[in-house]
């Protein structure tokens, strides 16, 4: 767990000499300047990039500026001063980012036949080689990471394409089958990048492909739907098993991969939570994705909803009401836990989601009355004394050593 420290009066009370209070804010600054410097630099090689392509749309120009740009930044990186090393590998990274983004513009614009077939090979070749120079040469991190991220952007997206395709045209194999094993494949490919590129936020994103392995479908991308709520139940029930798994394989994880394992869970936890926060506004019809009749398999409405209410009828059902109580038990366990277990990334989204729950509950029920918002000021009061005699508590152990 990061632990964040008042300096001042840690030194003040005799924890902290003040050498060591000046060592830590000195390596804290320099560690936010440069996420600062990391950010600009990402944002100025997406723009450079990508205004090149959009700019010339033209393969052949794009591709000698993009060599032009990636030769001169490995000249500088071999005979610049250290100072200049920064330009070096941004010319290194925007040409980069001109040849693998140039070629599937061109594929995409003007040979969609062979956007898929070549991408994803293209892709996958680049993500693997820039993966395995991060394990062996770490000294390049930067741009081994962004170029391995390029490639995988590559990959997925021609990956996505081929299936968009077979959707389409129509496939040998139930196409289910083939929406899942992409989401599979994405969400283990995403988590395996983001550990090869030490890259936490690229870790929790393959929370996102994970979440849409239950739905059997590619559609929601691009839709109103981020993520598969329609079946919370069974979603939640995945979710939970991968964070239970992550968390049991942080102790046995080293630094690195326990951080990464941490924050994968952390990621299914929250998903998880705005699973359950959906079934406790609408309840849950179970399987209704799987085995709910579809209008497409029927010639008329009157069919389809006959079908579907005869199914309706024999379906389990969760109301929302059941719900509500479900989650907030489960959250009730939750909290405490994690305060003891000091997890501090779960028990922040357990407390967020239970203040979401109960002033959901309290404005759903009483449908915006006044009264709502009295009982909601008034409940804050005993939660935030709890809170802090919890802390008060905690704090005791941690001295007492219990």
């Amino acid at each position: 767990m990061y632990v964040l420290a008042d300096t001042a009066r840690l030194v003040a009370d005799g924890v902290l000499s003040p050498a060591q209070a000046e060592e830590m804010e000195r390596r804290a600054r320099s560690s936010m300047i440069e996420l600062a410097a990391g950010l600009l630099l990402s944002f100025g090689i997406l723009a450079a990039a990508g205004g090149v392509i959009f700019w010339l749309r033209d393969a052949l120009t794009v591709a000698v500026m993009g060599c032009l740009a990636v030769g001169g930044g490995l000249a500088l990186r071999a005979w610049a001063p250290r100072i200049l090393q920064l330009f070096a590998t941004a010319a290194v990274l925007t040409g980069a980012g001109m040849l693998l983004g140039g070629t599937a513009a061109e594929l995409l614009w003007n040979r969609p036949a062979l956007a898929g077939p070549v991408m994803v090979p293209l892709g996958a070749a680049t993500a693997l080689f820039c993966g395995w120079r991060l394990f062996r040469r770490p000294d390049g991190h930067f741009a081994a990471a962004a170029i391995l991220l390029m490639g995988l952007a590559m990959h997925l997206g021609g990956l996505w394409r081929m299936l968009v395709a077979a959707q389409e045209t129509g496939s040998a194999l139930p196409f289910a089958l083939l929406a899942t094993l992409f989401w599979l494949h994405a969400f283990a490919a995403i988590a395996l990048a983001g550990r090869a590129a030490d890259l936490r936020a690229v870790t929790a994103l393959a929370i996102l492909p994970f979440s849409q392995i239950p739905a059997l479908d590619l559609g929601r991308l691009g839709s109103e739907h981020v993520f598969a709520l329609d079946d919370p139940t069974l979603a939640i029930l995945q979710l939970a098993l991968l964070a239970a798994l992550c968390l049991a394989a942080v102790p046995r994880l080293g630094p690195a991969g326990a951080r990464h394992a941490a924050v994968l869970a952390g990621a299914a936890f929250v998903m998880a939570n705005l699973c359950a926060f959906a079934g406790s506004m609408g309840g849950d019809v179970i399987g209704s994705v799987w085995f709910e009749p579809q209008r497409a398999d029927f010639a008329g409405d009157a069919s389809y909803e006959a079908a579907r209410q005869a199914w309706l009828a024999g379906a389990r059902t969760i109301p929302e009401g059941a719900y509500s109580l479900l989650w907030a038990a489960a959250l009730a366990v939750l909290i405490p836990w994690s305060a003891v277990t000091l997890r501090r990334g779960i028990f922040n989204a357990a407390v967020a989601f239970a203040v979401l729950h109960a002033y959901a509950q309290i404005f759903e029920r009483l449908d915006g009355e006044p009264l709502a918002f009295v009982i909601a000021g008034l409940a804050a009061f005993p939660l935030a004394w709890a809170a802090r005699m919890a802390n008060r508590w905690l704090a005791g152990q941690a001295r007492s050593g219990g």
